[in-house]
């Protein structure tokens, strides 16, 4: 008899609480590997996953040049709180089966990274 699984829901936006997109390879990131990430359809807030759970720095600097519409200057311009807000969400990896066992991330917590632009910043979005 076959054993009911639960469907895990999606991540949610920090800001809106709607359920994140899937995310996709992103382009005009600071980081030259692949970034993924996306855009929460509801509020605009970008969201970069960061699998490994330790490279959040690299994250962060890939998400504030999202936000500065791929121009770094403006990005390292940018204050915490005054020009964008942002937040972590715990990011559940999927889990893959392979001849009947279970393997996916087992020792650092995925995370996505979301920011949003706020006050001045956020009337000149790019």
């Amino acid at each position: 008899m076959p054993v009911p699984r639960k469907r895990v829901p999606r991540p949610g936006c920090p800001f809106c609480f709607e359920e994140l997109p899937r995310p996709e390879p992103l382009a005009g990131t600071y980081s030259l590997d692949e970034v993924l990430g996306g855009r929460c359809v509801e509020c605009g807030a970008w969201f970069v996953v960061d699998e490994t759970g330790k490279s959040g720095g690299k994250a962060v600097m890939d998400l504030l040049v999202l936000l500065a519409g791929g121009d770094l200057q403006r990005a390292l311009a940018y204050n915490r709180d005054a020009d964008y807000q942002m937040k972590t969400v715990p990011w559940r990896a999927t889990i893959r089966r392979f001849g009947g066992r279970a393997t996916g991330q087992a020792l650092m917590q995925p995370q996505a990274w979301v920011a949003r632009l706020v006050g001045e910043a956020a009337g000149s979005r790019p």
